[in-house]
């Protein structure tokens, strides 16, 4: 069950990155492949991605732990590696959907005090 939670996620980021990697040409000039034009922009399109793999990450998180609840049958150890890792699973899901938040806020702020 390692394996598969480890080889998933590096999937799913090699293909969301192979997905858009090409360059074009013209006249000689090379245009710009990520289609970003400020750092503040490159940043925000990194945290999309990363928020979007921690999410599918979660979900596949509670899954396991829902089996973890079935499996456990009444035994109270397993009952309590369990609730420990749901626990854990949603203390993950705070910190990357607040971290989202964060960026957001951020980013806005940045903003209204540049221009």
């Amino acid at each position: 069950m390692r394996v598969i939670l480890y080889y998933v996620p590096v999937l799913i980021l090699f293909f969301i990155a192979a997905h858009g990697v090409h360059a074009e040409t013209t006249a000689g000039n090379l245009t710009n492949p990520i289609k970003v034009t400020s750092v503040s922009d490159f940043l925000k399109s990194i945290f999309t991605v990363i928020t979007r793999l921690g999410v599918i990450v979660i979900s596949v998180a509670i899954v396991f732990v829902g089996f973890k609840f079935i499996v456990a049958q009444g035994n109270p150890e397993a009952l309590k590696s369990a609730r420990r890792n749901a626990l854990y699973v949603f203390i993950g899901a705070a910190i990357v959907l607040g971290a989202e938040v964060i960026t957001a806020v951020l980013s806005d702020t940045a903003n209204k005090l540049l221009s």
